[in-house]
């Protein structure tokens, strides 16, 4: 090996990919001696640094000498950013502007200015900032064309359709590409005419990058246009025209010690041998991003990968490697080494859902998960010039098949904003700085000339920008923001000028100083908020601004003093690390350093399942200040994130007074505070429930963790799930066991001290000691050996060597409570006898240091017995997901055409009548909402081929069951204890008054006399059967329906002039009559949880069988959810998918799915539309159903759909 080429260095030097890369390096130096480096970049600066990065370090300490040649001068120089000649054109077409100014959608003209120029060029190649304005653009450009003009080119794309768009267009038979990033660098395409940029670039060595694609030859110029889509884009688009024309790039920062891509180049490193320690040291400091790595940090990184921390077992670290401290060497274990190829890299895992196609299984793409769960079955999208129909979606899949062409949305993909460095930021607050000048003195026109002339801004496009410069000017009657002056904005209306009953007020600082600024000093505000009014606000930053909720203008007004250079950082610990901000790098620190790996290989992880495993990893570390994704995760956020040094410049300018500021008040949001509207709406509108800031409710969002801690949710534990666990725990299980003696001794390290029972007698080593008193013996691990004599545990017991000192005194820091701890986190739930049988003699008061430890639970945990029982409370979450797992069934998912079938056989369909029969049938309607109809006329009728009407009558006088009114001449059946579930609407009459006696029945007469002589009888009739339908009035016979059914609901008209009495008696309603008063609120949580748990066993007593669109035919699903995952991990209900079209997760009945294994569907049935048992309604793809409406039946034969009937 000679020569190694590193091309577009600058685009790793700042980031995890260059610090991999240049411990890459350094490694094949070791292999293959020393070679020639050779580093390429147009885009670069500090140069000597970059230098000295590519340089790395001799074994001896020394840098290695790099000359630095500029391609354009031909000599070595001391700075520069490439010499060939860009222009860059700013456009914003009239069409274009024109819609805008009319609030209409500016897609259509740009598209059709776009295709313009690709019929007018051989090639274009096209950039936009996101995936979805890469798909959006190309499917508007080639719509309504015969065959397409341009293909999409972004990450989400399968590297084969890549590849595919690549290869077209270099050949000639593609005249265009719309991508992101993905073609910014590195990828030969060929000749390419010119190059567009929709919206600004993030960055100037961005557009400098992108712009470059254009005229590779030698002497060629490289053109670019950039296409503005709103007013303030073309604000950063004219700061970045100058940027470019001067070549004035951000400067890199090269990273330093990132201990998260250390973590992943370890396990590289020793994979396959093992490394000493500090020779595996020396190695990695060789490379320069880890030159100033101290050796403390490097001993964390490696106590971290192998699983323990400050001498303790953490349960929520898998180790890694094997570390040996008496050789003092370290070895990657298989399964770090799976991780490494399953996980590796430098980019954060999104959890994206594989995009395939259904019948080869190809790779399409990648969607975001949030797309997928908006997604349902049949829904069709584009995504790279193709149309796609969603056939079914897996756990880690969506499965499709081309669909026909027509007008369909591109899928989204959820991402951060970029924050825009201080460097372009400063450009961008210079260049409002000379407009504010211009317009300050009348000079409008020639600053519109200067934007044309010397930013080559288009004529429209600078008339459009003036224009909005002036309006910012008007609505706040005050100067432009800029990096000399800072404006604050006090708009008396929320956001996009909402103005709601809590009157919401918001305070916009204007201060362009780009989000490594503002994002910082938002959170530091936030905090010296919170020290002042014990509470929080809310608070929105982005690149330009900072907007703050608030009410109070002299708090406005005070806010710019209340963070200072020398509070900063104070603010910034107190607030950053309880933010979404620093739990979302903290939760991609660990995924990069192997702790957070899919189960299996090319298996999706699902996003909130890794932000689940990170919030548990941070909650377990927390205490440990110096844990290394706790510092990376910092050192991400303070340093790469955030620009402090910067902050804390401006932050003392304003201090001194040498930055002024000057606050407007304005009563709808000025045009600059617009353009932050979509952003604070969007964050709403994909928020969580999360409360904000307020106190943890009672009932945990984990409900296993939950349930741990609560007898209450708690369900006992099989024996049999136990052993079973413990099997697995204990390495005893078939597949479980080590495989080598390393492995052996690893195990004994994690176990700390064995029963000797539990230990094979031909597992033997000089590395492991056997302690024993008396017959009883237990197996350490020589590292361990002298600190469990030390703390206690094993205090004068015998052992191998028979002489403490013959020990190595190797530091461990574990206290006897820890020690006691990690040996018994091994075992399900035992009885303090039992326990302590597992450890030597001589503890104590062993029931004290486990209540002490904090870490144990303790009460009957097992099921069949009432006796105290201690398990730790890990082993017990674990235990009960376990549990949980071998509940659910196994079971192959049946088409949602027999769903009618399943349930008409679950209800009973088709039996003979008998009281018990027909008391069961009712009691599984029972709360259903229905038209009187179906009730009086088909629900039984349906079930039963012998039904009677009189016999319904009957059986609810026999059982004492009630009707009540569920909406407008709908009613429902049940006991008079279960109304309650059906409180009444609040919208109910007021009829309550007319009762004297709230509990007592009474007849519609009784009720009419107290009503005043001069209330008409028709106008009662109205007012009572409002509060029948509201649910207000429970009624113990069907004769009032019956009749009112005939009557329309209307009062008979008397035969001839009566008393006023009698023509209410005569006209009035038969039956007894009470009031369904509403319960009081629940306001605890877990009697809330209850009262969902019966409406849950009401749901599946009817359907047998839930899911989404069957619960939400009655009430919310998102209500009934976590009752319904309490009663699974009790066994109540099963989980699992089985009937395919429905959403998942779904549920059953045991009974049920017993029924569901072996379930025959009657021969034939008929159902009202409306009937429970009914498909219609269920949003299902089955054109045949009608709608779901009373007078509509449906008729089935053999369990498939024979006749429908509708009205």
């Amino acid at each position: 090996m000679e020569t190694l080429i590193l091309d577009e260095i600058h685009a790793v030097v700042d980031n995890r990919r260059g610090a991999q890369l240049m411990v890459s390096v350094e490694r094949l130096v070791r292999l293959a001696g020393e070679f020639q480096r050779i580093a390429l970049s147009a885009t670069v600066r500090p140069l000597d640094a970059v230098a000295a990065y590519v340089g790395g370090y001799l074994p001896s300490g020394a840098g290695r000498e790099v000359t630095v040649i500029d391609s354009a001068a031909g000599e070595a120089v001391g700075d520069a950013a490439g010499g060939k000649e860009i222009i860059l054109r700013v456009r914003y077409p009239e069409a274009v502007r024109d819609s805008a100014a009319n609030d209409r959608k500016i897609w259509e003209p740009l598209a059709e200015n776009f295709r313009e120029l690709i019929e007018g060029n051989r090639s274009t190649l096209f950039f936009t900032n996101s995936r979805r304005l890469a798909e959006q653009i190309t499917l508007k450009v080639n719509e309504n064309q015969p065959a397409p003009l341009a293909y999409a080119h972004h990450g989400s794309l399968a590297r084969d359709n890549r590849a595919e768009v690549e290869r077209r267009l270099k050949a000639g038979e593609l005249k265009a590409i719309v991508a992101t990033s993905s073609l910014e660098m590195g990828i030969d395409i060929g000749h390419l005419d010119e190059v567009v940029l929709v919206q600004t670039p993030p960055s100037i060595a961005a557009a400098l990058q992108r712009i470059g694609r254009a005229g590779h030859g030698v002497g060629e110029v490289s053109s670019g246009a950039l296409y503005g889509t709103h007013a303030h884009d073309l604000l950063e688009a004219a700061a970045l025209a100058g940027a470019v024309a001067e070549r004035d790039i951000e400067p890199l920062k090269p990273l330093e010690n990132p201990l998260d891509a250390l973590c992943q180049s370890i396990v590289s490193m020793c994979a396959h041998a093992a490394w000493p320690v500090d020779e595996l040291f020396a190695a990695i400091r060789a490379s320069a991003p880890y030159r100033r790595l101290p050796r403390e940090q490097f001993d964390l990184v490696l106590d971290m990968l192998a699983g323990r921390y400050a001498g303790s077992r953490v349960r929520e670290l898998k180790a890694r490697v094997a570390l040996d401290r008496i050789k003092g060497t370290v070895q990657a274990h298989k399964s770090a080494v799976f991780a490494l190829y399953n996980a590796g890299g430098s980019i954060p895992d999104r959890g994206y859902y594989r995009l395939r196609h259904a019948d080869s299984g190809a790779a399409i793409g990648e969607l975001d998960e949030e797309f997928v769960w908006e997604a349902t079955t049949g829904q069709t999208f584009t995504l790279g010039t193709q149309n796609w129909q969603v056939l079914r979606i897996t756990h880690d899949d969506v499965i499709v098949r081309p669909a026909r062409p027509g007008a369909t949305a591109p899928p989204f993909w959820r991402n951060e904003t970029i924050n825009r460095s201080f460097h372009f930021a400063d450009r961008i607050g210079g260049f409002l700085e000379s407009a504010e000048a211009h317009f300050a003195s009348g000079r409008r026109e020639p600053f519109k000339i200067m934007l044309i002339e010397q930013s080559n801004l288009e004529e429209s496009a600078a008339e459009a920008l003036c224009a909005y410069l002036e309006r910012q000017r008007q609505h706040t009657d005050a100067p432009l923001p800029h990096r000399r002056h800072l404006l604050l904005e006090w708009v008396r209306s929320g956001p996009d000028g909402y103005a709601g009953p809590d009157a919401p007020q918001q305070l916009v600082i204007h201060s362009f100083w780009g989000g490594r600024l503002n994002r910082p000093w938002a959170l530091a505000l936030e905090a010296a908020w919170r020290q002042r009014f014990d509470s929080a606000p809310e608070i929105h930053a982005d690149n330009n601004a900072i907007v703050v909720q608030v009410k109070d203008a002299q708090a406005a007004e005070e806010l710019l003093g209340w963070v200072t250079p020398e509070n900063l950082d104070g603010h910034l610990r107190e607030s950053l690390e309880r933010s979404g901000f620093f739990g979302a790098r903290f939760r991609e620190c660990a995924g990069r350093a192997l702790l957070l790996t899919k189960r299996r290989f090319n298996q999706r992880l699902p996003l909130w399942m890794s932000r689940l495993q990170a919030k548990k990893l941070m909650t377990a570390t927390a205490k440990y200040p110096d844990f290394p994704v706790l510092l990376e995760t910092w050192r991400t956020c303070l340093t790469d994130e955030f620009d402090l040094p910067a902050l804390r410049r401006l932050l003392g300018e304003l201090a001194d007074g040498s930055l002024p500021w000057t606050l407007a008040n304005t009563a709808t949001p000025s045009p600059f505070a617009k353009n932050l509207t979509f952003d604070q709406v969007s964050r709403y509108m994909y928020a969580d429930d999360t409360p904000e800031r307020g106190e943890a409710s009672a009932l945990a969002d984990d409900l296993i963790a939950q349930a741990v801690g609560d007898e209450r949710l708690r369900p006992r534990l099989k024996t049999a799930v136990i052993e079973a666990y413990e099997a697995k725990r204990q390495r005893r299980a078939a597949g479980y066991e080590p495989r080598s003696l390393e492995d052996w001794l690893e195990w004994a390290k994690e176990r700390v001290l064995v029963p000797a029972s539990e230990w094979p007698d031909e597992v033997a080593d000089p590395r492991l000691v056997r302690f024993t008193a008396g017959e009883r013996a237990w197996i350490a691990h020589l590292e361990a050996a002298h600190a469990l004599v030390q703390c206690g545990l094993c205090a004068g017991l015998a052992h191998q060597g028979e002489l403490q000192g013959k020990l190595p005194a190797i530091d461990d820091p574990r206290t006897l409570e820890e020690f006691v701890g990690e040996v018994l986190s091994f075992y399900g739930p035992r009885t303090l006898g039992e326990l302590a049988a597992l450890l030597p003699p001589g503890i104590a008061d062993l029931e004290q240091l486990l209540v002490d430890s904090g870490a144990f639970i303790a009460g009957p945990l097992v099921e069949g017995s009432d006796a105290l029982q201690f398990c730790d409370a890990d082993n017990l979450e674990a235990l009960l997901r376990f549990q949980r797992a071998q509940n659910r069934a196994e079971v192959v998912a049946k088409p949602v055409s027999e769903l009618p079938g399943f349930l008409a056989a679950w209800q009973g369909f088709g039996q003979s009548w008998s009281p018990a029969t027909g008391l069961r049938a009712v009691e599984r309607l029972s709360g259903y909402a229905a038209p009187v109809a179906a009730w009086l006329k088909d629900f039984l009728a349906a079930r039963f081929r012998d039904f009677a009407d009189h016999q319904l009558d009957e059986l609810i006088a026999q059982e004492q069951i009630v009707w009540l009114g569920r909406g407008n001449q709908q009613i429902t059946l049940c006991y008079p204890e279960e109304a309650a579930l059906h409180a009444p609407c609040e919208d109910a009459a007021d009829i309550g008054p007319l009762f004297a006696d709230p509990q007592a029945r009474y007849g519609y007469h009784q009720l009419s006399d107290r009503v005043a002589e001069g209330n008409d009888a028709a106008a009662f009739n109205d007012r009572w059967w409002q509060a029948v339908w509201a649910g207000a009035l429970l009624a113990d016979s069907l004769t009032p329906l019956r009749l009112g059914e005939q009557r329309k609901y209307r009062l008979a008209a008397p035969s001839a002039p009566v008393r006023r009495r009698a023509r209410m008696v005569a006209q009035g309603w038969p039956g007894n009559w009470r009031l369904n008063q509403a319960p009081p609120p629940l306001d605890d949580p877990l009697e809330q949880m209850e009262e969902d748990k019966e409406r849950v066993r009401l749901l599946l007593d009817r359907y047998g069988f839930l899911c989404r669109e069957i619960a939400n035919r009655e009430t919310r699903w998102a209500s009934l959810f976590k009752a319904l995952r309490i009663m699974e991990l009790a066994g109540e209900v099963t989980a699992g998918y089985f009937f395919e079209g429905l959403s998942g997760p779904q549920f059953m009945a045991p009974a049920a799915l017993h029924r569901f294994r072996a379930h025959q569907a009657p021969q034939s049935f008929w159902m009202n539309a409306t009937d429970p048992a009914s498909p219609c309604g269920l949003s299902l793809d089955w054109a045949a159903l009608p709608p779901r409406r009373a007078g509509n039946y449906l008729g089935f034969v053999e369990g498939g759909l024979a006749l429908v009937i509708e009205s």
